[in-house]
């Protein structure tokens, strides 16, 4: 039949998945690198994945399969779920409350600014004048060993998830920072699934907006898959 469904245009297509993140019926997968329609009666024609950064993806008209619900119910039902184990739990009567004092620990680090998440950063904090700059995405101190030791010698740590978090909050508040902050670099830090690459996005915007061009790098941390 001929119906609205997407089209990608390959050129333009840098990979970075929101097109993946955008599209609820599980129609678009990154492939080698690039944007692909996984099944046309996966593709509801209504465009929800249209809000790509390089413009690389638009409806066009075209004989194709017609959009089968279905289809896309059995493909999210084939999806690996979680495992939920129920945890031990203790109702407050059963808590022996002075044994609780093992908990009050404190442990070294070599943190020594404070607070680190993007949102919650005042361009004004004088800690980040004239620094170079770490912004890691959440997952990766927990994916590094011995994060702390490695990255942050010389660093000033900040940390945002362009998934998780609203886009217009991190993009004013890194604008904000890079254009009264006076820092002298940026090194990201990312895992390299798609939803990561908005912190690259982020940056890039920011230094446009602020009219100041930064030295930036990008760090990317390959998860092994098992088997």
């Amino acid at each position: 039949m001929l119906r609205p469904i997407i089209s990608i245009d390959e050129d333009k297509c840098d990979g970075c998945g929101q097109c993946v993140l955008d599209c609820q019926e599980g129609a678009l997968e990154i492939i080698d690198g690039k944007a692909r329609l996984v099944g046309e009666i996966l593709c509801d024609g209504l465009g929800a994945c249209l809000n790509c950064p390089n413009g690389a993806l638009k409806l066009i008209e075209r004989e194709c399969a017609s959009f089968d619900p279905s289809a896309v119910l059995a493909k999210k039902n084939s999806c690996v779920q979680p495992v939920v184990v129920p945890a031990k739990t203790k109702t407050l009567g059963q808590v022996d409350l002075p044994n609780l004092g093992h908990l009050n620990k404190r442990f070294p680090t070599t943190l020594q600014t404070w607070p680190i998440q993007l949102r919650l950063l005042n361009s004004a904090t004088p800690f980040l004048r004239g620094k170079k700059v770490l912004l890691a995405a959440h997952c990766a101190g927990f994916a590094v060993a011995n994060f702390q030791d490695q990255w942050l010698k010389d660093q000033v740590l900040i940390i945002a998830c362009p998934k998780l978090e609203p886009k217009a909050d991190l993009e004013q508040r890194l604008i904000d920072v890079v254009a009264h902050s006076q820092i002298q670099q940026i090194a990201i830090l990312r895992m390299s699934v798609p939803c990561c690459q908005g912190l690259e996005r982020l940056v890039r915007t920011a230094c446009q907006i602020a009219k100041i061009d930064l030295p930036v790098s990008v760090d990317i941390l390959e998860i092994p898959r098992a088997g």
